[in-house]
C-alpha cells in the first residue's frame, strides 16, 4: 500500500465520526435533548445492538474571539 493511501478500515472510522457529528450538532441546533444513554437495536439478524451515551462537553476555551474596534 503507498503511504499517502488510507486503509478502508480507516476511511470508514472517519465517515462514521463525521456522520455522527452531523447527526448530534443538527440535533442540538434543533434543541432536542440529546444526553442520555441511547439503546440502538439494529434491525438485521446476527448484528450486535449497542449502547451509545451522548453527555455534553463544554470547550476549554471559546473558538470565537471577536476584534473589539476603537472608536
Amino acid at each position: 500500500m503507498p503511504p499517502n493511501d488510507t486503509p478502508p478500515e480507516a476511511e470508514a472510522t472517519t465517515e462514521f465520526e463525521r456522520q455522527l457529528t452531523d447527526l448530534i450538532a443538527t440535533a442540538f441546533a434543533h434543541g432536542t435533548p440529546i444526553e442520555r444513554t441511547w439503546e440502538v437495536t439494529v434491525p438485521a439478524t446476527g448484528a450486535p445492538n449497542w449502547t451509545v451515551h451522548v453527555s455534553r462537553m463544554e470547550p476549554d476555551e471559546t473558538a470565537y474571539q471577536p476584534t473589539l474596534l476603537e472608536e
